[in-house]
């Protein structure tokens, strides 16, 4: 019986391949073949499917006499075996068969020719003799081998590494010596729907890389180690993708990502050029056709790519679905100001917010980890006024702290870091532009021509003692800085523009006596610093304590703004209270009159 079978088989390989069927269409398509040798194989263990019967009209549709009847004995043969308990003999025989008949028609030789009816009606011839051995065929596909180079042949065990390859030599998959346990067949389809770019078939909103193409591998059990799925892939404009991009395919909803791992296609070179075998074939050339079928049978083992320019990617995995390129580096950016003020202890106008989006089409991506961290000035983030906050981007890819509060340090920085969790079939993806840093700088305690000044001018030494925190300066006037002796309208010196105060200088030498308090919040532990804009002289006291050293301090000509910065030590604060008194002596010499300060926290040292 064994011997019977396979000379049936090879009777009708030679009748189907040798024939040209005068009716043959004019269509072309790669070629496709059979793989390694023909051995037996061993250690099926699928159930027994239940299918319809094999009736005879795909016989009818595909073959013509004599072959038709060689075919009917065949498959009465395959179905004997089985049905005395040789399930191995027959599932091995039927794969022969099988692949004769798809050799046939990729060569045109069947009845009908290249059509698309004989293309389904191989295909329905298929999922019968499969049926016939009780494996499932549902998945056997041909995809579109008339027009797009679909490829579809059977492979056998081997311990030779075997490499099945898209008629246009940019899509494949190579089966490592041994990784099969049984025959099986395998399809490659492009997948010719038009997607925008860096979109595609995948279920991702990752950037996508054609082309794009859909393995099948029936039954895929057959496989027991990971095959090398490789595809030469383009840029939307033609372009290489970039070095980030890895090979994905669809697992239920998701994507797994593939390790990547070197590819076996060669995406510099051109696809043969010119008439297929099949062109030879339906112009009656056999001699032609013979001779081309040498040379693809030749380029199906070192495959070529047409895509000249392309990136080559591969990855190994034992599942089959759509497969494509998908880029696994994506980018965090800031999406509000990195740099505002407000005033210590409030909360900047912007709080932080970051968007994690693609490199190339810049579409957001939800799902993301971002955590906010303050990491200088310690100011605070959110309603509950911690050092760091989390949580995850939205459908817009996006995720922002609902406050900042400046420190009491007047100069802080919050850094943020996004994570991109493992796909949860696989694969990683990374985040470029990790930390996002943000800075504020906190407004002076008292500004250059702030209100509430508590003011008196006089002759030179007047009031001596107001300097101390206790001073009672009821009486004195309530002003703006700046003070001088000139209006805005009448300048003698440019800052006079900027006079909000009259100093009544005349005649000179007279004394300009300025009080203010300011408040530090609790536990603030450095040192200040004041800026000055005097003409002619200065002396300042912090809380009683004289920080600009004995006596005055000389300017001559018109003042400027910040002509003298004067460091106030933390130890010149009283500890006994959170309310601080600021008190200055400015003495004018005559000609001119000028003062303001500014009293501020300095940002850090870089």
């Amino acid at each position: 019986m064994r011997r019977l079978g396979l000379l049936c088989v090879f009777a009708i390989t030679a009748a189907i391949v040798v024939a040209c069927s005068s009716d043959s269409s004019s269509s072309t398509a790669p070629v496709a073949g059979a793989l390694a040798d023909r051995g037996g194989y061993h250690g099926y263990h699928h159930t027994r499917v239940v299918c319809h019967q094999f009736g005879d009209d795909v016989m009818q549709d595909l073959f013509r006499p004599p072959f038709r009847g060689i075919v009917r004995i065949a498959v009465a043969l395959i179905r004997l075996e089985y049905t005395h308990g040789r399930a191995q003999q027959a599932r091995n025989d039927m794969f022969h068969l099988w692949s004769d008949v798809l050799a046939a028609f990729y060569r045109g030789n069947l009845k009908g020719g290249l059509s698309a009816d004989t293309q389904d009606n191989v295909l329905q011839f298929g999922q019968l003799m499969y049926c016939l051995v009780g494996l499932d065929g549902s998945g056997l596909s041909l995809g579109d081998a008339l027009n797009t180079g679909d490829t579809t042949v059977v492979v056998y065990p081997s311990q030779q590494t075997q490499q099945v390859v898209h008629g246009d030599g940019d899509g494949g998959i190579q089966i490592p010596g041994g990784g099969l346990n049984e025959p099986a067949t395998v399809t490659i389809t492009l997948i010719t729907d038009a997607f925008n770019p860096y979109q595609g078939p995948l279920q991702t909103k990752l950037d996508q890389y054609g082309p794009f193409f859909e393995f099948h591998v029936v039954p895929e059990d057959a496989l027991g180690q990971a095959a090398l799925v490789s595809q030469c892939l383009t840029g939307p404009s033609g372009g290489d993708p970039p070095p980030s991009v890895h090979l994905a395919h669809n697992v239920g909803t998701g994507i797994e990502i593939l390790g990547l791992a070197a590819p076996f296609l060669d995406c510099n070179s051109d696809a043969m050029a010119g008439p297929s075998a099949r062109d030879y074939f339906a112009h009656h050339d056999v001699k032609g056709a013979i001779r081309r079928l040498g040379e693809e049978a030749v380029a199906l083992i070192t495959p070529a790519n047409a895509y000249a320019g392309s990136v080559g990617v591969g990855g190994k995995t034992t599942s089959f679905s759509p497969f494509g390129g998908v880029d696994t580096a994506v980018v965090v950016e800031a999406t509000s100001p990195q740099l505002q003020n407000a005033p210590m202890g409030s909360d900047v106008p912007s709080p932080p917010t970051v968007r994690v989006r693609t490199t190339g089409a810049q579409t957001p991506l939800d799902g993301a980890d971002v955590t906010f961290t303050v990491t200088w000035g310690g100011g605070t983030l959110g309603a509950g006024h911690t050092s760091s906050v989390g949580g995850v981007t939205d459908n817009t890819g996006t995720f922002g702290v609902t406050s900042w509060m400046i420190g009491v340090t007047g100069y802080d920085t919050v850094k943020a870091t996004a994570e991109f969790p493992p796909p949860p079939l696989g694969g990683s993806v990374g985040i470029a532009g990790n930390p996002v840093v943000f800075a504020a700088v906190g407004g002076d305690i008292l500004p250059y021509q702030a209100t509430g000044y508590r003011y008196l001018a006089g002759a030179a030494d007047h009031d001596q003692g107001f300097e101390v925190p206790s001073f009672n300066d009821g009486a004195w006037a309530v002003g703006q800085g700046g003070f001088a002796d000139h209006t805005p309208q009448n300048p003698y010196c440019p800052i006079d523009a900027e006079a909000n105060s009259p100093w009544a200088s005349q005649p000179p030498p007279t004394d300009m006596l300025l009080r203010h308090g300011f408040t530090l919040p609790s536990g603030y532990s450095g040192d200040l610093k004041v800026g000055v804009a005097i003409d002619n002289d200065i002396e300042i006291w912090v809380d009683g304590n004289n920080v600009t050293g004995t006596g005055f301090v000389t300017h001559e000509g018109c003042a400027t703004r910040d002509s003298f910065i004067f460091t106030i030590p933390n130890s010149a604060l009283s500890t006994s209270t959170m309310n601080h008194v600021i008190a200055v002596r400015a003495r004018d010499r005559g000609v001119a009159a000028y003062v303001d300060i500014r009293l501020y926290v300095p940002p850090p040292s870089p």
